[in-house]
């Protein structure tokens, strides 16, 4: 049933990660989240800028409706499993002054089941608090809310124990690690030997991990965790695989598929380093380049959310944490994509003054100063 829906989110997904990829840096995204909040978008957009979600969401002209409607159950799908817990959340967050139009607003609610709210700071980061489970705190600054007239936000929480979990007394501390550049590091390398899914072809060895699941007779998902090691070391390599499965579905399906035709399942030797990484990532180039370009630029395109003003996404990052240890792997994401209407905004300068500074009274006219004092304390004297 959402097999083509999965295919165009996991090439989407695939495509951005190629385009983010930088030799020095981690980079990584959940794709759904960000698909999420961007088709919750692209049900307010029309014309040339509708266009532009069409290539880069992948979906079809005409199709608008249906697709929004099956990315809304493809995520209610993935929140059936049992043993794992994964939530996903979505939200409107509007000036109560910029009029949006009615429709639209019902429209999220009814079928991605937003929450709409008149934007207000503590109650955002509440909301990806809660969305999160602690994950993020304070996500949003003023900064982040000044000048913005609508912010949507999609928050998901993945939380899974491996179904065989790795011993933690056999986990070697201070254990090399080569990342991309040339400066080895240590980390802390989990070990097992045991009987596992796993293929190899001329460009990468594969192993699956399952997760714990209480009920294998589910018709929900089963989720697992593939490790893609490339046999060639070196960011080219990285990045052809990346490139591979953002074009290439079946590649994927053979990769993660990971059948052994037949022969018996082989025991393997795994070494894999305990990870946490905590990403933030601006997808604005990177969807631009997919074709989402004219969305940067005051429109006419948005007019289906409200008819005041040109409107512009000014901003669209996903801030994901990701954790990977001897019992399983705990994964937080937020996709956050604010609107205005012009395309520069006048920054608030913060001026702090808890440290000494100067104060002088003074004629503007002549400029006289008529008292300058120095206040480097601020306890009476």
């Amino acid at each position: 049933m959402f097999q083509p829906l999965v295919d165009r989110i996991n090439r989407f997904g695939f495509a951005l990660q190629s385009l983010a990829l930088q030799p020095d840096k981690p980079c990584g995204m959940c794709a759904l989240n960000i698909y999420q909040c961007l088709m919750m978008l692209a049900t307010g957009t029309t014309g040339h800028v509708l266009a532009g979600f069409q290539r880069a969401l992948g979906f079809q002209d005409g199709h608008l409706d249906v697709s929004s409607q099956n990315s809304s159950s493809l995520d209610k799908y993935c929140q059936s499993s049992l043993g794992v817990e994964l939530i996903s959340v979505c939200s409107l967050w509007y000036q109560e002054d910029f009029l949006i139009r009615q429709s639209w607003r019902e429209n999220l609610k009814q079928v991605f089941d937003a929450t709409v709210q008149p934007i207000q700071l503590t109650a955002i980061n509440a909301f990806i608090e809660k969305g999160t489970k602690g994950k993020f705190k304070d996500l949003v600054s003023a900064n982040d809310v000044g000048g913005c007239l609508l912010m949507l936000i999609t928050c998901l929480y993945f939380k899974a124990e491996w179904a065989d979990p790795f011993s933690i007394h056999a986990t070697v501390a201070k254990t090399p690690f080569y990342p991309l550049t040339d400066k080895p590091e240590t980390c802390h390398m989990m070990h097992k030997t045991a009987r596992l899914q796993y293929i190899e072809d001329p460009k990468v060895q594969v192993c699956i991990l399952p997760y714990k699941s209480v009920d294998s007779n589910s018709t929900g998902p089963c989720w697992k965790a593939a490790i893609i090691l490339p046999k060639d070391r070196g960011y080219a390599a990285i990045g052809d695989i990346l490139s591979t499965f953002s074009k290439d579905s079946s590649s994927l399906h053979n990769i993660l598929n990971c059948t052994n035709a037949g022969r018996p399942i082989p025991k393997v030797n795994l070494r894999l380093p305990r990870f946490t990484l905590k990403l933030h990532l601006d997808l604005q180039d990177a969807l631009s380049t997919l074709g989402l370009g004219p969305a940067f630029s005051p429109s006419r395109g948005f007019a289906p959310i409200s008819d005041t003003s040109p409107l512009m996404i000014s901003r669209i990052t996903q801030d994901l944490l990701i954790e990977v240890n001897e019992g399983g792997t705990e994964m937080a994401a937020v996709t956050i994509v604010a609107l205005r209407n012009r395309m520069r905004v006048e920054p608030i300068i913060q001026m702090d003054c808890n440290r000494p500074f100067i104060f002088a009274v003074f004629d503007d006219v002549t400029k006289l100063v008529l008292c300058s004092v120095l206040v480097n304390s601020v306890e009476k004297s």
